[in-house]
């Protein structure tokens, strides 16, 4: 989704009483580039002495929330309670945050239902041990750092291993995804399947051969469904198992 530049809101105060109409206004930078500008709610805040306004910008399947301060004259971008050392806007925006990953972790419990168990690499199986999910990528090079301590990761931890290659890294990225997982889903041992995974995230690693257009093409579809949840939104990325039930 396009983002909005919220600073050109946050820098502005305006000498009247506010009306929907005109708060709207103030968004007209997201309204020319398509996306729908609406009041999502209005709510007191501050013992009563402002009103909190949530504009909600979507483009039709995403959205995001940003919101405003009013006292009836002016608007604000945010209200600090020096005693309570408070600021409203941060108040809300993890509030919001929460909201917003509570949602995409339901969502993205439903993919990880709906996914052939190829698709989900297990690494421990310790019942004393949480179990994490980790979605990675072999051109990633954070994830190549995940994947040298890995072993250390799963002193603590369970790990079931999703394949996600960011849609910047291309083919290549999802042929070694894909062979990954075709190699490593006979094996029993939890050492003989790191040594895979660090075969092909090797910075020299070539790309495998003998994988059509359409796996990868069908490979690129479920990948896309776990950045749609919002719950994944780069990698590599942790998700404890207890989140998504």
């Amino acid at each position: 989704m396009k983002k909005v530049i919220a600073c050109s809101v946050a820098a502005a105060s305006f000498a009247f009483g506010a009306s929907d109409a005109q708060i709207l206004e103030l968004f007209s930078a997201a309204k020319d580039q398509g996306l729908s500008v609406t009041i999502d709610s209005k709510t007191k805040v501050a013992d009563g002495k402002f009103e909190q306004i949530v504009v909600k910008i979507s483009d039709g399947s995403q959205s995001q929330n940003q919101v405003l301060f009013s006292d009836g004259k002016y608007l604000f971008p945010d209200i600090i309670d020096t005693d309570k050392k408070l600021s409203y806007a941060n108040e809300f925006n993890d509030q919001n945050q929460k909201a917003e990953m509570k949602a995409g972790y339901k969502k993205l419990a439903e993919v990880i239902k709906s996914l052939d168990k190829s698709k989900i690499i297990t690494l421990g199986n310790d019942p004393a041990k949480a179990t994490k999910y980790l979605f990675t990528d072999p051109l990633c090079p954070y994830c190549r750092l995940e994947l040298a301590d890995i072993e250390k990761e799963l002193e603590t931890s369970n790990l079931k291993v999703i394949l996600a290659p960011i849609q910047s890294h291309g083919i290549e990225a999802v042929k070694k995804s894909i062979a990954i997982m075709n190699e490593v889903k006979d094996l029993k041992s939890d050492s003989d399947k790191i040594k895979v995974f660090r075969k092909y995230f090797a910075e020299d690693a070539k790309t495998p051969t003998g994988i059509s257009d359409e796996q990868v093409k069908k490979e690129q579809e479920n990948i896309m469904r776990y950045f749609e949840t919002g719950a994944i939104r780069g990698v590599p990325a942790f998700v404890n198992e207890s989140d998504l039930k």
